[in-house]
């Protein structure tokens, strides 16, 4: 199926990103991965015996990517718009929350399921339970 809009673009080479084998970003200084990543992908996807990486994973380094081609497809519109950094930045998170919102509605991905737990909270009598 072929995009229609430039959204339905946008959102089809997120999604791809996305997909992608995940990546994480190295840091040197303290010798570690950062994996800062919220979602997961609903199904599985085939990964390398051996590999690290659960199939469900999408890397920081995913996101990152994801996030930069949404900054450098959108700027001339924030330019011609004469947005400030602050406004850019807003513009562009907005736009990648909705998509990572149809991609939750489509069933693409989904919050890691620990994550989601974790922020649960029942109210039960004045006391606080997990």
């Amino acid at each position: 199926m072929k995009p229609e809009t430039d959204y339905d673009i946008l959102k089809t080479v997120v999604t791809e990103i996305l997909l992608d084998y995940p990546k994480d970003t190295y840091n040197s200084i303290y010798d570690t991965y950062n994996e800062l990543s919220e979602w997961e992908l609903v199904s599985e996807r085939e990964v390398e015996e051996g590999s690290d990486y659960f199939s469900r994973d999408i890397g920081t380094e995913n996101i990152m990517t994801a996030m930069e081609y949404l900054f450098r497809n959108l700027l001339p519109v924030l330019v011609t718009n004469k947005l400030s950094q602050e406004g850019a930045n807003e513009v562009v998170n907005t736009i990648f929350i909705d998509i990572i919102n149809d991609l939750i509605e489509e069933k693409v991905i989904r919050r890691i399921p620990e994550i989601y737990r974790e922020e649960l909270k029942v109210i039960n009598g004045g006391k606080e339970n997990i």
